[in-house]
């Protein structure tokens, strides 16, 4: 089962895309009006590397359940082209225990019989449809003998 917030982020990359040529327009529109360098064109010309900053660095996550491998992948939006490599990927028989908390799941893994290790896993973007099917799915894992 895959899961994804891809909907989610394309359509907050489309905003900020919206954003850009509308910040360009308020300083074009200032500096033909009152010809002249201000605070309010140096704002607008941070807001715009921020928004480019933004849209550069945004990628939507999808998290996948086989039934024997469990893999979160980012992806980023302005190059979806390639083979990604997943953040984590590791067989369900080595899932201890999973927990919500503050919109992000720990999972804890077992690596023998004296080690355990965390891994973190952000919930920005998923509905809460999503994140309950997500848990399901980890629960259903947990609760196999």
């Amino acid at each position: 089962m895959k899961i994804t917030n891809k909907k989610y982020i394309e359509g907050l990359g489309a905003f900020l895309m919206f954003l850009i040529p509308l910040n360009v327009i308020i300083i074009v529109i200032y500096l033909l009006i009152f010809q002249k360098a201000d605070w309010l064109v140096l704002l607008m010309l941070i807001l715009l590397s921020l928004l480019l900053i933004k849209i550069s660095r945004l990628r939507y996550t999808e998290f996948e359940n086989s039934g024997l491998v469990i893999s979160l992948k980012k992806k980023p939006v302005l190059h979806s082209k390639g083979f990604i490599f997943p953040v984590f990927e590791f067989p369900t028989v080595l899932l201890q225990k999973s927990e919500l908390k503050h919109n992000i799941i720990y999972l804890s893994i077992s690596k023998g019989s004296s080690k355990h290790n965390t891994l973190k896993m952000p919930l920005d973007g998923f509905n809460s449809e999503q994140r309950l099917k997500i848990l399901m799915s980890l629960t259903e894992i947990i609760s196999q003998p």
